[in-house]
């Protein structure tokens, strides 16, 4: 283990060189969204740090003879996991743990010294208190569960700011290859009305029923409360390559039951299916996404019953990664602003989310889906990758591969005297740039 990182170490430094103040990196292969993780703020994937100051602080001295000693330590070892040493407009003054953050200005930030001198981001269990510091004042803006939001709506001296597209996509994937031994969840593991067979979902007329059975709009209204978008594919708005004239499903029970009648000879719309659709205790939208699509199935043909119970988060997680859920909630957001990180863990035959959908899928992906992947890394023309991504959707939308439920929006709330704020889907997430705000 400690050679093979040494000799690893090796191997990539032969990459770098340092001239003057420049750092050059020689890549094996064009990778085009390179500039986007390098200068990422979002993930801090190629953080850069002082290597004396490293060593002085008992983290890496930037040898290959002991990289293998400090490689990939836990977060509760990490000789930085609670220090900072850096070149922005704020420095950590103090961290309690779970409670709260200061930042003090850096009057020495090479844009300049920020105009507030203190950023404080407290934690807040309790929406109920996040308002009424609001409402006081004690709070300049808060973090607002969506469920809360028309509370913040129309408050005297509060500025709320909706319909803002995250780089974010929620829909429900099909198991392919579903396992079947000791697995609860498809019943008898036959199609003889009290089950379903393992590759269920390997068959296209089913996942085009199943894509015309949810209600896309309605859940999108009423359990989003209107707050987000419905994607065509994984590649969705905001990034290279989203293609609005691609159609989007809709609800329509006559196609869903054309298909269901289609599949198996006829078989399945005759004998029904049963099985267990699993969500994440921790997430409701989750749950009334999935109690949907079951209402729909009954409704179109009493056999039809999918059964919606949740799990703890980790016995939901080992259930999917040991593939036994017939269908499952698949989420993602940017870690950089490309459609690759999308298409890679969407749809490619080692993708974080398909490479664990059976060997049905990875046969198909590794024929169909795997070459456009690579193409869409390896080509740097923006117009040739957007069409490259296109080519992706499309195949995407043919063979049903995910019930593509929402792209959620943002939104922003704070007293009207912040002054500075604007919106950037990639950063949203960490919460709001202090350097440009002021008072």
């Amino acid at each position: 283990y400690k050679q093979a990182l040494i000799n690893a170490f090796n191997l990539l430094a032969k990459d770098f060189e340092i001239k003057g103040n420049d750092v050059i990196i020689h890549l094996p292969q064009p990778y085009a969204p390179f500039l986007y993780i390098l200068a990422g703020p979002v993930s801090n994937w190629s953080s850069i740090l002082d290597k004396k100051w490293a060593a002085d602080h008992n983290a890496w001295d930037g040898k290959a003879s002991d990289w293998w000693y400090y490689h990939n330590p836990e977060q509760s070892n990490d000789p930085l996991g609670n220090i900072e040493n850096g070149t922005g407009p704020y420095m950590v003054q103090y961290i309690t743990p779970g409670r709260e953050v200061t930042l003090r200005r850096f009057d020495e930030y090479w844009r300049g010294p920020a105009k507030i001198k203190y950023a404080v981001v407290k934690y807040i269990n309790e929406f109920t208190t996040s308002l009424l510091d609001l409402q006081a004042g004690q709070a300049d803006a808060i973090s607002v569960p969506l469920q809360n939001l028309s509370e913040v709506q129309g408050v005297s001296g509060v500025n709320v700011v909706t319909g803002l597209p995250t780089l974010g996509v929620y829909g429900i994937a099909f198991q392919w290859n579903i396992a079947s031994q000791g697995n609860p969840y498809i019943g008898s593991g036959k199609l003889d009305g009290n089950g379903i067979p393992p590759d269920f979902f390997s068959n296209l007329d089913v996942r085009k029923a199943f894509e015309y059975l949810f209600p896309y709009k309605l859940f999108i209204q009423q359990a989003l409360n209107g707050m987000a978008l419905q994607p065509n594919s994984a590649i969705i708005k905001g990034l290279l390559g989203y293609d609005p004239s691609l159609p989007t499903y809709e609800q329509n029970l006559e196609k869903a039951a054309e298909y269901f009648k289609k599949a198996y000879n006829g078989e399945l719309w005759q004998k029904g299916f049963k099985f267990t659709a699993v969500y994440d205790t921790g997430d409701t939208t989750h749950q009334l996404a999935l109690q949907a699509l079951s209402d729909a199935a009954r409704r179109l043909n009493p056999k039809f019953q999918i059964n919606v119970v949740g799990e703890l988060w980790s016995n939901y997680l080992a259930d999917e990664i040991s593939q036994k859920l017939p269908m499952f909630i698949a989420i993602w957001f940017a870690d950089y602003p490309d459609p690759y990180d999308f298409a890679d863990a969407f749809y490619a035959s080692t993708g974080a989310y398909s490479a664990n959908f059976g060997q049905n899928y990875i046969n198909f992906a590794q024929k169909n889906i795997d070459p456009l992947v690579s193409q869409l890394i390896n080509t740097i023309e923006p117009s040739q990758r957007a069409k490259i991504a296109q080519k992706l959707t499309q195949l995407d939308h043919d063979n049903a591969l995910y019930i593509w439920t929402d792209q959620p929006e943002g939104y922003w709330v704070a007293r009207s005297w912040v002054k500075g704020w604007y919106y950037n889907a990639e950063i949203a997430e960490m919460g709001p740039y202090f350097y440009v705000l002021s008072k």
